[in-house]
């Protein structure tokens, strides 16, 4: 499955950017875009990948993987590759994405967990160092919005999104039973041709909740029916329905 990675443009302006040699930017940037990249930051790739993905010999990578955690930007431990600071520039807003990286931390190292200082209190000012800015601080910003500076999530705090409820067209008897329910009629083969013609959808938009829209054609019945409201008993609903669904004779 692809993700999506934004970098701005003014990434390349970054002290410590301005200041890396060609073969350090491009590992740099495959860190934070690569395949493997998970929305915290953490996540497992073996230097041979690296390797071959930028066309930098492993020994070079190591040594520059070990330039980056010296200037704690990268960590890179048995695997794994853990990015400083990567959390706090996700969207904050987004219900998902807060899940998405409590779910993404259940999977990784808790030593990595601690180095990013997930859930440890820390002040992400002090992690800038002597370059003063956070490299990471020009991802897009439109789009990736500070999160707590103690990155300490709970799910039990996150307000889950909704589900959305898939629409079911209703059956005859369904729709006959809920106008006897609100004790109204509508003419109900017109009402079915009628939706199943355009596939049930309102205007240009598909039917969420049917009940509403019979009880708005029961409401509108001259316009949709052509014909004369006679009441509960009349035409439009089939004689003898009403005993039938609640069990009278």
């Amino acid at each position: 499955m692809s993700k999506q990675r934004y970098i701005n443009t003014v990434f390349w302006d970054d002290d410590y950017i301005s200041n890396l040699d060609p073969s350090e930017k491009l590992l740099f940037i495959y860190l934070i875009t690569n395949p493997c990249t998970t929305i915290c930051g953490i996540y497992q790739i073996p230097i041979k990948r690296m390797a071959l993905d930028t066309g930098i010999e492993m020994s070079m990578c190591n040594k520059i993987l070990s330039r980056f955690q010296k200037d704690d930007k990268v960590l890179y431990r048995d695997g794994w590759i853990a990015i400083r600071n990567f959390i706090k520039h996700q969207n904050e807003k987004s219900p998902k994405v807060k899940i998405g990286i409590i779910n993404e931390l259940e999977k990784v190292p808790r030593d990595l967990k601690k180095w990013i200082g997930y859930g440890y209190g820390i002040d992400t000012v002090s992690t800038q160092g002597e370059y003063g800015i956070d490299t990471l601080s020009h991802l897009n910003l439109d789009l990736n919005l500070n999160l707590d500076s103690n990155l300490n999530l709970d799910s039990d705090l996150i307000e889950k999104e909704k589900p959305i409820k898939k629409f079911v067209k209703p059956t005859r008897e369904e729709i006959i039973s809920f106008l006897l329910s609100i004790n109204d009629t509508i003419d109900i083969d017109r009402f079915i041709d009628h939706y199943e013609s355009n596939g049930w959808k309102v205007g240009s938009n598909k039917m969420k909740d049917w009940k509403a829209t019979v009880r708005n054609w029961a409401r509108n019945k001259q316009k949709y029916n052509n014909a004369k409201d006679d009441g509960i008993e009349n035409n439009f609903i089939p004689q003898g329905t009403r005993e039938k669904i609640f069990n009278k004779k």
